[in-house]
């Protein structure tokens, strides 16, 4: 319960406990928690006053514009203010010190006050008041988090007096360590021992700071150019990569921490010697921490790069290209007004269709009025992190659509996030697009033929919900556009013999679903007989195989209609169709990885590997697209390929941007 309040006019300086009010002038304060009266000195020998005494003599003035209030430029002591910010000061102290909208001067000369009680009278303070100090500054950190020099100080002493009450919990000094910044020598001195006299592995956040204070810790440029996503991205790759955290050795020897304190007038340092081991960590300790800063400086790089060309950190643009982890439940104006324009596009519907020049005029691109296929790919990784998708899916490779492509909303947003194309589906989309090709060579396909193709193909390739969507959509814009084989020889090729045979077949009853194969429809048959690997002639045979039931071959002129009048009740037996889809889709891994792959790595990504292994440099475009003939995002198979190499080497495997290096030495190891 507060005290009665006293006015004060010439008495001696005091300090005011916790709880005892005081007045000046017609403002009560009523915390107290500060240093009140005439002639107290500083302690550091130079006969100054106390910045933080309050003289209730020195005049104080209303402010005019409210309580922000300004203080003369470079103050730091009650006495310095003008009149003005003195009665800002004290109408912040008389509410109770929770204004938001103050100069980042106040909290901070009070904090000064606290200060010198509690380390400089200390001999005099209860340690319930101590107590009660440390709960005040602890309240005005969170109050106050973006006052950057109130901040760090305050942090220090709250870390400091942790210590000097016997606090040695390593969980209550864990938020105000982070608060105090990772460059602080004192948040990496105290933390790492708390957490080893609790026999505790390094926190992340505190993993981050001893490496940061590493003297010879490698730095790239993203630590240089956005240096709080590396910090963020650490915490989260040092749980991946080291899920059991790093434990450092006790020392024999006590810790003792050095505290400089914030207020000018104390002398520097404060020493405290404490009960607590100091520590230790080796050589190997800090490579390994220096693995996961090397991850991290790989992950942000695009990042890095898009700021070192002036992008804007928080555009739509950057969010395409920040880790996902860093990106989730991001957002700024302009990608939120960009989300409003989609929704607009869609105009309540699940699907609509986007020209090219829509998206130039409002995705940021580096030269104006220029969509390039990298920029078209972020475009496309916006959307799926925004609950949407686009087919063609252009970070699977192939020619970004001149007309355009099909925009849609995801039927599971979240999807979008972590969606990589299944060996199924990137089957299912090449079978779709040969069958299209055929379907079509006459002129439009048929509601039947149409019907045919969807329908066949997703109860074979038993598709994920949101992949049935994407096939849907993909089929919808392989029938509106003119369709041609370009693209699919690399991808046909890695099917497995027994799949091409079964998608040659198929085709054929899509070209006879009507009841007869016409010469267009045979000439485009003979074309993708080729892409398979297979005798262009072989097409009548099939024919009759697959009416008859036989394997005789069929006399027939090269070139002319085939009838199948007398096999169209054969072609359309769901049975039959289905029987030939499910040899399609029974083997749609690829090709297994020969001895030697890096173990970890998925059948596709160390297909890729083995591929690349092949020359030193790569071209980007070509590189992207023998990872998408795999049914690989490019972006995210280099990614994974040097993580890889991260695992086993500590070493990325491949660098560049348009250039793609391979590091001969790591790719040795991964192959070995």
């Amino acid at each position: 319960m507060n005290a009665s309040p006293k006015r004060v006019q010439k008495a001696k300086a005091v300090w005011v406990p916790p709880g005892q009010a005081v007045t000046v002038g017609k403002l009560v304060l009523p915390d107290g928690m500060l240093y009140f009266g005439k002639g107290l000195r500083a302690l550091n020998g130079l006969r100054a006053p106390e910045p933080a005494l309050i003289d209730p003599s020195l005049p104080h003035r209303k402010w005019a514009f409210g309580r922000a209030g300004s203080p003369l430029e470079g103050s730091v002591a009650y006495r310095d203010l003008s009149a003005e910010a003195r009665g800002a000061y004290l109408e912040w102290l008389a509410g109770g010190r929770s204004a938001p909208d103050v100069h980042p001067v106040y909290p901070l000369l009070s904090f000064y006050g606290i200060e010198r009680r509690v380390l400089y009278d200390v001999s005099d303070v209860p340690y319930a008041e101590i107590v009660a100090l440390l709960a005040e500054v602890e309240r005005l950190l969170k109050t106050y988090p973006a006052h950057a020099q109130f901040r760090y100080a305050a942090a220090h002493f709250v870390a400091l007096v942790r210590l000097l009450i016997g606090d040695f919990r390593p969980e209550a000094f864990e938020p105000f360590l982070e608060l105090a910044g990772h460059r602080s020598r004192l948040v990496w001195e105290i933390g790492p021992a708390l957490l080893a006299a609790a026999g505790q592995p390094l926190s992340p956040a505190l993993a981050f700071a001893l490496w940061n204070g590493w003297g010879q810790g490698r730095r790239t440029s993203p630590a240089f150019r956005c240096p709080e996503e590396v910090r963020n991205l650490f915490g989260i790759r040092y749980r991946e990569i080291l899920p059991a955290g790093i434990r450092l050795q006790q020392k024999r020897t006590l810790l003792t921490v050095r505290y400089h304190p914030a207020s000018p007038s104390l002398p520097p340092p404060f020493v405290l010697r404490t009960r607590i081991p100091e520590v230790r960590h080796s050589r190997e300790q800090m490579e390994q921490l220096q693995r996961v800063a090397d991850r991290v400086f790989s992950d942000l790089a695009p990042y890095s790069r898009w700021i070192r060309q002036g992008g804007t950190p928080t555009s739509p643009a950057a969010l395409a290209i920040l880790p996902p982890e860093l990106a989730r439940g991001w957002e700024s104006e302009e990608s939120r007004r960009l989300v409003r324009w989609i929704e607009k596009m869609l105009a309540g519907e699940g699907c609509a269709v986007l020209r090219r020049e829509d998206v130039v005029r409002h995705w940021p691109v580096e030269k104006p009025r220029r969509l390039d296929r990298r920029a078209f790919e972020e475009f496309a990784t916006f959307l799926a992190r925004s609950g949407y998708g686009m087919e063609p899916e252009p970070r699977l490779g192939g020619t970004v659509p001149e007309r355009g492509f099909f925009l849609f909303r995801l039927p599971d947003p979240e999807a979008g996030w972590t969606w990589l194309p299944s060996p199924a589906y990137t089957t299912a989309v090449l079978v779709l697009q040969l069958a299209v090709a055929v379907a079509t060579a006459d002129g439009p396909a048929g509601p039947q033929q149409e019907e045919h193709l969807l329908a066949h193909v997703m109860e074979a390739a038993h598709l994920e919900p949101v992949e049935r969507t994407r096939l849907q959509i993909r089929l919808a814009w392989l029938l509106a556009e003119t369709q041609s084989l370009a693209g699919c020889r690399e991808r046909c090729s890695l099917l497995a013999e027994s799949q091409r045979r079964a998608v040659a077949r198929f085709l054929i009853t899509v070209a006879g679903a009507d009841g007869h194969v016409s010469p267009g429809e045979i000439r485009q048959l003979k074309k993708v007989y080729r892409l398979l690997g297979r005798d262009p002639q072989a097409i009548y045979a099939d024919v009759h195989t697959i009416a008859a039931g036989s394997s005789l071959p069929v006399d027939t002129v090269a070139g002319a209609s085939l009838d199948l009048g007398q096999v169209e009740d054969k072609l359309a037996e769901t049975e039959h169709v289905s029987a030939l889809l499910e040899e399609i889709f029974k083997d749609d891994e690829p090709a297994a990885p020969t001895a030697g792959a890096l173990s970890g790595l998925d059948a596709a990504h160390a297909a890729l590997l083995h591929e690349l292994a092949a020359r030193t440099t790569w071209d980007r475009a070509e590189l992207d697209r023998r990872a998408a003939a795999l049914g690989l995002f490019p972006d995210g198979a280099l990614e994974t390929l040097n993580e890889a190499a991260f695992a086993r080497c500590g070493a990325p495997l491949l660098e560049g941007e348009e250039t793609i290096e391979l590091d001969a030495v790591v790719l040795e190891v991964m192959l070995t």
